[in-house]
């Protein structure tokens, strides 16, 4: 997918396949920005944005795993021995194997962000971060 950017003076617009950005202030901070960066202000808002979809995504699935782990643990231990495929709070489907389940997934739901995880009654699991830094 290519995005085409071009900037166009009085006023001042940023157009991508559609998406047009017509903040002066924003578009010169991008310009600047790209610039600084060494690539195009096409490139620096793809990167851009796909570093907000990853953060989006991670948000998402987040949600997905709260809301699994706050399932009764009887209704998640019907799902032992199985994965699970979370979509929106609901379970969407289940298999055998993660991978399998995931592609099942993206064909019925796309690039949705989707949570595939082990069944099961076990509780959320907690981690503890160290540091190699003493506390001198």
């Amino acid at each position: 997918m290519s995005i085409m950017l071009r900037v166009f003076d009085e006023p001042k617009e940023l157009r991508m396949n559609g998406i047009t950005l017509q903040e002066s202030t924003l578009i010169e901070e991008i310009e600047k920005a790209a610039t600084d960066e060494g690539v195009d202000a096409a490139t620096f808002v793809t990167d851009a944005v796909r570093q907000r979809l990853a953060r989006f995504r991670q948000k998402r699935i987040a949600i997905e795993a709260d809301a699994w782990y706050r399932l009764p643990a009887e209704e998640r231990k019907r799902y032992v021995g199985k994965f699970v495929a979370a979509l929106n709070e609901k379970i969407i489907g289940t298999g055998s194997d993660p991978i399998e389940l995931l592609f099942q997934m993206r064909e019925r739901f796309g690039k949705q962000p989707i949570l595939i995880i082990e069944g099961g009654d076990q509780s959320m699991p907690t981690y503890q971060n160290t540091s190699c830094h003493s506390a001198n």
